[in-house]
């Protein structure tokens, strides 16, 4: 799970953290009961930065969905995870992330032109390992 992986790389004691969670609904979902089951799911992290005490936070998608190729499948797949904007967040969940865009990490402006690219040209990182998820 995204926050055990968090919790187990930083002191506890010291730790200023919020997770905010919930489903991506998309058109192509599963149905089951005339209830949508989604295949994607979003994260936020915002917390305080223990070196320079800065609140920052860091968007995920947890998808069976290719994001990179929108390969569509019959079946579900096991859940990738990846880094996303919260600008990109937003737009694909219909939610309001103002508040904490301004301390985004992964805010367009503040990455690399090389960094690749979702949907709408907007940086994506796959997350692989738990190293990747290092707070700070």
């Amino acid at each position: 799970m995204l926050e055990n992986a968090v919790f187990e790389d930083v002191d506890v004691q010291d730790l200023k953290v919020s997770v905010f969670a919930g489903p991506i609904f998309k058109r192509n979902d599963l149905r089951y009961r005339d209830v949508m089951v989604p295949k994607d799911y979003w994260k936020v992290i915002a917390y305080v930065d223990g070196a320079d005490r800065q609140l920052k936070a860091k968007a995920f998608v947890l998808t069976q969905d290719d994001l990179l190729h929108d390969i569509e499948g019959l079946d579900l797949d096991p859940f990738r995870l990846y880094q996303v904007s919260l600008a990109d967040l937003a737009d694909r969940t219909r939610l309001d992330f103002d508040l904490t865009a301004a301390v985004d990490e992964m805010a367009p402006e503040r990455v690399s032109e090389a960094m690749p690219r979702g949907a709408g040209g907007l940086p994506l990182r796959e997350i692989n390992a738990r190293e990747d998820l290092i707070l700070g």
